[in-house]
């Protein structure tokens, strides 16, 4: 009787099962992603290349593959996610009447809010206009697109402006500090605060007010 063992058969992991790698355009906006979040998490104090590098999986040399200095990769981060604001802005097709509507637009840039980890905050608050001129112009664009689309929504629900605490561009403002403020809470509790429901009883509140004058 033969005492010569059989051959390991290798195995083959399935095509599924394979490591997937990154585009370039896809590890750019990776790298351009976490930028903002470890900024809007942590400070601009934290934002360094070694912290960047560790959040993405890759090597600092990587980083600087992909962009020429930090201060490409700030500016570039800040203009990836100014444009996705105002995307979801522009591409909001809401349900229902002026009220619902506005609810909507609110819940859909929450939600951009936490897909992005935070970063949208730094847009928000103006805090990313002091990166570099075009982060201002960027910053800037997109509040005032947020603002102004807020405003229509306002008028709809009949906030004409004639009583000057129901001005729509006040209301617009103090929409956006419902965002932020529910935004910044859901940061600070590790994604933990109801930032939706809590956005939601606000919005509800101040339409009460409204409708009470």
């Amino acid at each position: 009787m033969s005492s010569t063992r059989p051959l390991a058969v290798p195995v083959v992991p399935a095509p599924e099962g394979r490591r997937r790698y990154k585009s370039r355009a896809e590890r750019r906006a990776q790298i351009l992603e976490a930028t903002l979040a470890i900024i809007a998490e942590e400070g601009f104090h934290a934002w360094t290349s070694a912290a960047l590098a560790r959040r993405v999986g890759v090597s600092e040399a990587t980083l600087f593959r992909h962009f020429a200095s930090k201060e490409e990769m700030l500016s570039e981060a800040v203009r990836y996610q100014a444009e996705a604001l105002r995307q979801r802005v522009a591409d909001f097709r809401g349900n229902g009447g002026p009220w619902e509507q506005l609810l909507g637009l609110v819940m859909s840039v929450l939600s951009l809010l936490e897909d992005a980890g935070g970063a949208p905050l730094l847009i928000l608050s103006g805090q990313a206009a002091q990166i570099s001129a075009d982060s201002c112009r960027e910053v800037e664009a997109t509040r005032e697109l947020l603002r102004w689309r807020l405003s229509q929504l306002f008028r709809q629900c009949g906030c004409t402006g004639q009583d000057h605490l129901a001005r729509p561009d006040l209301l617009a403002d103090m929409t956006i500090a419902v965002i932020h403020s529910t935004g910044l809470r859901w940061l600070m509790s590790d994604g933990q605060y109801p930032l939706h429901c809590q956005a939601a009883a606000m919005l509800m509140l101040l339409r009460r007010c409204i409708e009470a004058r």
